[in-house]
């Protein structure tokens, strides 16, 4: 999906205001577990890297879990468990591909949880023909690099959901309803932007926990 120019222009003033304002950055703590066959080293690693990387321009840092080895002057503002399934069987009343789903916490203090189907994410990435798959990606299969890239954009979709409080979906942008097999393999991953209302309430929810802090 390609954003019109009016639309990044609004993202890049928007993000220089929360820039601006927000000064510090949030810490999330991420655990990923995976049920069912290991996933290698490189699909975790594409994962664990692509979501990093479409939160880290909105100041919102996301960490291996501390250790006593690496315990982190830095506060985290909260933990995410990311449950990884394989081979899982899910009833469904509707013929939707469900990606990713979130239990939004009841408190500030629960842990936040996503589930990650896996093997939903793999056939949706596999539906492109291997002449759409060059295009994109310069090579016609699908590396351990893809599909991790593709999985990391579902994860942040879903951590979309935990950091805005919300269940609601939008039109286009990070937060939309669904996701096409070319928009979770490309290597842009410009369209997996927050709005500015998305912005505007990322940022209202970091002062209403700064606030609760003091």
């Amino acid at each position: 999906m390609i954003e019109s120019w009016w639309a990044r222009c609004a993202l890049a003033l928007m993000l220089l205001c929360v820039t601006n304002r927000a000064g510090a950055e949030a810490r999330f703590a991420i655990d990923v577990r995976v049920a069912g066959p290991p996933l290698s080293a490189e699909v975790l690693k594409a994962m664990r890297s692509e979501a990093v990387a479409i939160w880290n321009r909105y100041g919102v840092r996301l960490l291996p879990p501390p250790t006593a080895e690496c315990d982190s002057e830095e506060p985290i503002a909260g933990w995410i468990d990311v449950l990884v399934e394989r081979q899982a069987t899910h009833a469904s009343s509707d013929s939707r591909i469900v990606l990713g789903s979130t239990r939004l916490p009841r408190t500030p203090a629960d842990r936040m949880a996503i589930r990650i189907d896996y093997d939903a994410v793999q056939d949706v990435v596999a539906g492109l023909r291997t002449e759409r798959r060059l295009a994109l990606t310069a090579h016609g299969g699908i590396e351990s690099v893809d599909i991790g890239r593709a999985t990391g954009r579902v994860l942040a979709h879903e951590i979309g959901h935990l950091l805005l409080h919300d269940r609601d979906h939008t039109d286009r942008g990070l937060m939309r309803s669904s996701y096409r097999p070319e928009d979770l393999l490309m290597l842009d991953r410009m369209s997996f932007s927050l709005s500015p209302a998305e912005l505007s309430r990322l940022h209202d929810r970091g002062d209403e926990a700064a606030a609760a802090d003091r």
